[in-house]
């Protein structure tokens, strides 16, 4: 038996052991061609199969019109981005257990921001279907790279959440008010009422994107891989743009469930002044590739 094989068996006979589908981690036993050496590719067992949508590649609109918004939104720019895909669903507490019982991720932080109360969904075994929250940015990276996938850029999220087919405010139809049954969110205006905790993901399908992309409004804000430069927006490059060189800030995009409707629109950012190891009871991430 070839030695890539022997160790594929060895590894699968020891998972299996331990009954835990999530250590059943494959080596391809692909040549690169230019080498002839093994490529060892990560393949992650079909029980971690975590569902995707494809967005294709093309233009869409990114930004605030002058005079709506904030400025850090605005110029509003027509930006090319590649092809790729994005979770459906924000990464879940089962999801991330996964990840940390493999030994490949680190609990969330209870020493995070409001994260060391009822608000922490890590804590509740009645949560598990809940996105992961007080995660900093580094964790979010490792989950991710875990899966062979990475955090999305600020253009990408925003484009899976947008569309390329108008220019809406929201991820839900254009012709949709912002409404409680859209979005996990707190609006006391829209009869939302107070929200102590996240929501189930994917609890509000009428609020998918137009690829169908899920909870890209409300629930946890998310990660993206950017930095953050107010006049950023003028100054990226029109196709694929990857965020300004390093700053002192974060960005986080769509939203809590703590949020009015205003702070679910798809332009808006949320700066984060703060290190890499920083957690936060209110956000969470999704991934892409």
């Amino acid at each position: 038996m070839r030695p890539q094989l022997l160790a594929l068996a060895a590894l699968t006979a020891a998972s299996c052991a331990a009954n835990d589908p999530v250590k059943v981690v494959m080596a391809s036993p692909d040549v690169d061609p230019k080498t002839g050496r093994p490529i060892s590719t990560p393949r992650i067992s079909p029980a971690l199969a975590v569902e995707m949508i494809p967005i294709p590649a093309g233009p869409f609109s990114r930004g605030t019109p002058d005079g709506q918004g904030d400025t850090g939104e605005q110029p509003r720019r027509r930006l090319f981005i590649s092809a790729f895909e994005i979770d459906r669903l924000e990464v879940t507490v089962a999801d991330y257990r996964r990840c940390v019982e493999a030994g490949r991720c680190t609990v969330p932080d209870k020493e995070g921001l409001s994260c060391g109360g009822d608000e922490m969904n890590w804590t509740y075994e009645d949560r598990r279907d809940h996105p992961v929250n007080c995660v900093s940015i580094l964790q979010a990276r490792d989950y991710c790279a875990w899966l062979g996938k990475r955090l999305p850029t600020k253009a990408e999220w925003e484009k899976a959440a947008r569309g390329d087919k108008d220019d809406r405010e929201y991820p839900w139809s254009p012709s949709l008010a912002p409404a409680c049954d859209l979005a996990c969110m707190q609006d006391d205006d829209l009869g939302c009422g107070e929200r102590p905790s996240t929501c189930p993901v994917g609890a509000h399908p009428r609020g998918a994107s137009p690829y169908g992309v899920l909870d890209m409004a409300g629930n946890v804000w998310e990660w993206v891989s950017d930095y953050y430069a107010e006049d950023y927006f003028a100054q990226a490059v029109e196709r694929d743009p990857q965020g300004p060189a390093q700053t002192s800030s974060r960005v986080v995009r769509g939203g809590s469930y703590d949020d009015v409707a205003l702070y679910q629109r798809l332009a808006y950012r949320f700066d984060l002044e703060e290190p890499d190891t920083f957690a936060y009871t209110y956000i969470g991430f999704r991934c892409a590739r």
